[in-house]
């Protein structure tokens, strides 16, 4: 009997441990927002799991940041299109996507992150006078600058730049483990 109750309580035991591994999952996706006061991280879920062709789906999920991890970078631009010239982008007054129809002015392919054009300079540039954004897109390896409308100058500088990409180890709401 004695035999019995030990094989009973470690195998509770080791089902807990099984379960609760189980539970940690993996979630891939763009940093949208961070909430320094509550200690969260706010992302668009890819739910294609390829960085190189991603599919961002909403709604938009929050997690708790371990205690003492790096904050990721931050920014709304969810895709630049420059084939049908929108550039889309998470609002979040109304937790959704929008997007903004430009004029493309100048776009230079496989410009790489060491090019001395993009190298050391900070992107999204927004010139108010000549109603352009230059944007540099590391992931799709292009440097382009867009001709935006009056309405799309006034919103934040973030709402031009992406986020990181991340992947995140979660265990219900809170990250175990955060890869860029």
């Amino acid at each position: 009997m004695k035999q019995f109750c030990k094989f009973l309580f470690l195998s509770v035991a080791a089902m807990g441990l099984l379960g609760s591994a189980a539970m940690a999952e993996e979630v891939m996706g763009r940093c949208v927002a961070i909430d320094k006061e509550k200690n969260t991280i706010t992302i668009i879920k890819d739910a294609a799991n390829d960085k190189a062709n991603p599919n961002f789906q909403l709604p938009p999920l929050t997690f708790d940041l371990p205690a003492g991890a790096e904050l990721p970078k931050f920014g709304k631009r969810i895709k630049l299109d420059t084939k049908e010239n929108k550039l889309k982008y998470y609002d979040d007054a109304s937790t959704s996507f929008k997007s903004i129809d430009f004029t493309p002015v100048e776009k230079i392919d496989a410009v790489e992150p060491e090019d001395a054009r993009v190298a050391n300079k900070k992107f999204p540039a927004i010139d108010k006078e000549k109603k352009t954004v230059t944007i540099y897109s590391k992931r799709q390896k292009i440097l382009t600058v867009i001709g935006v409308p009056d309405s799309a100058l006034a919103l934040s500088e973030k709402t031009y730049d992406s986020g990181d990409d991340l992947k995140l180890t979660i265990d219900g709401k809170k990250i175990t483990k955060i890869e860029k």
